[in-house]
């Protein structure tokens, strides 16, 4: 690491430091178990905003808490969320999160977390990967078994896909579509209001200069 990079890292910790607020730790349970709690998190925002959070990802989420999460919203019921613990620093709150998550796992909870905790959340938009990295995703993405496809499927989507890169690719975004004969009136219609709203009102402005 350059002495800039360091400087750099050393800033940004300062400036975390200095914007920090207090955070949370919060735990989800089944409404059908509200006792029991199966997830512990840290949060800096509101609770329920993060239970929004939790429910959006478990959408197409494939962790436990996802599953668990998702299956619980198709019997019509919704996690249960409410604080833990509120502290007063980052270090503390990473702290508290890993605490938690190993006195749950210790008493003998099968929770939600797919990790000790403690870790900050990585935002990946724009990160730049290094070539071992790469080389590691793609080993693991060798001999994954693909989705069963029939001979006549795959000749079906070749077909689709040469079609429509005839037809869009040589002539640009939008041509070689043809609108129905109603939208095509639709369109005219538009057309011939907006023209003659224009021609009014420059009528009406050229009186107003006499």
């Amino acid at each position: 690491m350059t002495d800039r990079s360091a400087a750099a890292k050393k800033a940004w910790a300062t400036r975390r430091a200095s914007d920090w607020k207090e955070g949370y730790i919060y735990a989800l349970s089944d409404p059908r178990v509200p006792w029991l709690p199966l997830y512990f998190g840290k949060t800096t925002g509101s609770l329920q905003r993060r239970l929004w959070e939790h429910r959006s990802t478990a959408r197409r989420g494939r962790y436990h808490r996802d599953l668990a999460i998702r299956r619980m919203c198709s019997d019509g019921l919704k996690p249960l969320i409410w604080k833990v613990e509120t502290c007063a620093t980052e270090p503390l709150l990473n702290e508290a999160e890993r605490a938690w998550i190993a006195a749950g796992r210790a008493a003998g909870v099968r929770l939600w977390n797919h990790t000790d905790g403690g870790e900050q959340v990585a935002n990946n938009k724009g990160r730049k990967l290094t070539p071992e990295h790469r080389a590691k995703i793609s080993a693991g993405n060798k001999g994954k078994p693909k989705p069963p496809r029939s001979e006549a499927h795959c000749a079906a989507m070749s077909e689709a896909k040469r079609k429509t890169v005839a037809v869009w690719l040589p002539r640009g975004r939008g041509h070689g579509w043809h609108h129905s004969t109603e939208t095509r009136g639709k369109i005219g219609k538009t057309r011939h209001l907006t023209a003659l709203r224009l021609r009014r009102e420059t009528s009406r402005n050229a009186r107003k200069d006499v």
